[in-house]
């Protein structure tokens, strides 16, 4: 993986950009997994959504919650690398909106459904 190459990199100059491409990349694949959590976190809730009254509260813990941390460890990870990548106010800025924004849905808004189950 690229992340292996990373030892073999010398000269400062190059190691700042291999290192701002190798986050650059993580992030990438970090949008990805957090994207794919959110999708398996979404599928669970419509099946509890469904289930019996009786049964939603174990499909919510044994099904919901665990999708749920998936969730938030992938947008933990994926926060991480886009954080590694910012050198200058406009990539701060990119990464407020990110922050405040794109995230917010999948960080804020399963709280209360949870929570009723």
């Amino acid at each position: 993986t690229l992340e292996n190459v990373d030892g073999n990199v010398t000269g400062a100059a190059n190691v700042d950009r291999f290192r701002y491409w190798l986050q650059s990349f993580q992030y990438m694949r970090g949008i990805a997994t957090t994207s794919c959590a959110w999708a398996e976190y979404n599928a669970i809730s419509d099946t509890i959504a469904k289930a019996p009254a009786q049964q939603q509260k174990e499909l919510a813990e044994t099904q919901a919650l665990p999708a749920r941390e998936r969730l938030i460890a992938n947008a933990t990870a994926m926060v991480r690398a886009l954080q590694g990548t910012i050198s200058n106010p406009g990539e701060l800025g990119t990464y407020m909106n990110i922050e405040s924004r794109s995230l917010i849905d999948a960080i804020t808004s399963p709280t209360p459904q949870l929570l009723s189950w």
